[in-house]
């Protein structure tokens, strides 16, 4: 189940970025990356790597065949209280949004907001050769 929740975790961070529109810079961001790159080190007999991100993740399969929008983020609703964000995965599975100290509803669209992300600039990312050296 932990690779699972892992694989779902780099969905719900990769939707989390593109809505955001950028990659944040924050603590639980941190751990989900660190989280990622252990999974993508690991070799194939070792234990998936954890952490609280992917344990709290929560999962729900729709039971339908993939429609709508690739990604779209939605409010789910409660009978208690304000729903939590959760991002629909071509409306095949659905995921909670992975940021505990960045929650998706303290933006509008198209809102320009003030957060931590890293620098997108092509000219300052590493090239593929210049990683693995």
């Amino acid at each position: 189940m932990r690779r699972v929740r892992l694989a779902a975790l780099k969905h719900a961070y990769l939707a989390a970025c593109l809505f955001l529109g950028g990659i944040p810079l924050t603590d639980s961001a941190d751990r989900i990356r660190g989280a990622l790159i252990a999974a993508r080190d690991r070799g194939s007999r070792d234990a998936a790597p954890t952490c609280t991100e992917a344990e709290q993740l929560a999962l729900a399969r729709t039971g339908s065949a993939p429609q709508g929008p690739p990604l779209a983020l939605m409010v789910e609703q409660s009978e208690d209280g304000p729903g939590r964000p959760v991002i629909s995965l071509a409306g095949t599975l659905v995921v909670s949004w992975p940021f505990e100290d960045l929650p998706p509803q303290q933006f509008e669209a198209g809102e320009q907001v003030d957060y931590p992300l890293a620098d997108l600039d092509p000219a300052n990312t590493p090239r593929q050769e210049d990683r693995y050296e």
